[in-house]
C-alpha cells in the first residue's frame, strides 16, 4: 500500500504542474524553488515584480479536492516526535513574505493522476496578517498562552475566541486525530481580502 507521504508528494507535484501553467499567464515572474532547504524556510516560489524579489510559500488544500472552504488554517503549533513545535504561521525562522493559499481544487477526473480542472489563489501579506492578529489582541505570545491553555484541556475542534467572530472572522482548531495534533487558527479568506489582508489573484 502507497504510504501517506508518498500520495502527499504526488499530490503536490500534480498540482505544482498545474499551478506553474497558472502562474505562466501572471504579469509578473514566478520561479519555483525545488531546493529542499529553501522550502524548509517557506520558499516554494520566487516572485519578480518590479525587480524587487518576493519569497511565496504555497499552502494547498490537498486534504479536501473539491470542495470550497471558506476558511483556511494557520498553523500555530504541532508535535513532532512528541515534541511541542512552533507552527509556520509564527516560525521566525521562514523567510516567507506572501502565503498563497490554493483552495477549491477540484479534480479533472476521478482520480488525481487524471490532473487538475481548477483552483481558487489566494495571495496573503504575511506582514499584514501579523499586524491585523496583533490588533486583534492575538499575538504570538498570547497564542501561544492560548496553546498551553487548550491543550492542558479537553478542548478541540472549534475553540472560539473572544477576539474573533466566529461566524465572519475565525477561530482556533485542534485536531486530535492527527498524529502532529496540530492547533491551527482558522480564518474566513473572504474577511481576509475584506480588510486587505490578502487578494483574490485566481480565477
Amino acid at each position: 500500500m502507497e504510504s501517506k507521504y508518498n500520495t502527499d508528494k504526488l499530490k503536490e507535484e500534480i498540482l505544482g504542474k498545474y499551478l506553474d501553467k497558472i502562474y505562466d499567464q501572471f504579469e509578473y515572474k514566478l520561479t519555483r524553488i525545488s531546493d529542499h532547504n529553501s522550502q524548509m524556510l517557506g520558499i516554494d516560489l520566487i516572485a519578480e515584480y518590479r525587480s524587487i524579489e518576493y519569497n511565496i510559500d504555497e499552502k494547498a488544500q490537498l486534504d479536501y479536492l473539491n470542495y470550497d472552504l471558506p476558511t483556511f488554517t494557520f498553523e500555530v503549533s504541532y508535535y513532532k516526535d512528541g515534541i511541542h513545535k512552533e507552527g509556520w504561521l509564527h516560525d521566525s525562522k521562514k523567510l516567507t513574505h506572501y502565503y498563497f493559499l490554493i483552495t477549491s481544487i477540484h479534480l479533472h477526473g476521478k482520480d488525481i493522476e487524471d490532473g487538475f480542472s481548477g483552483c481558487k489563489i489566494t495571495s496573503v501579506n504575511k506582514k499584514k496578517l501579523i499586524k491585523f492578529l496583533d490588533l486583534k489582541g492575538l499575538s504570538k505570545n498570547r497564542l501561544n498562552e492560548l496553546d498551553i491553555a487548550i491543550r492542558n484541556s479537553n478542548q478541540k475542534d472549534n475553540i472560539l475566541l473572544q477576539e474573533l467572530d466566529p461566524k465572519k472572522e475565525g477561530c482556533l482548531f485542534l485536531t486530535e486525530d492527527k498524529a502532529e495534533k496540530p492547533l491551527n487558527l482558522k480564518l474566513y479568506i473572504s474577511n481576509l481580502v475584506r480588510i486587505g489582508v490578502a487578494k483574490e489573484i485566481y480565477p
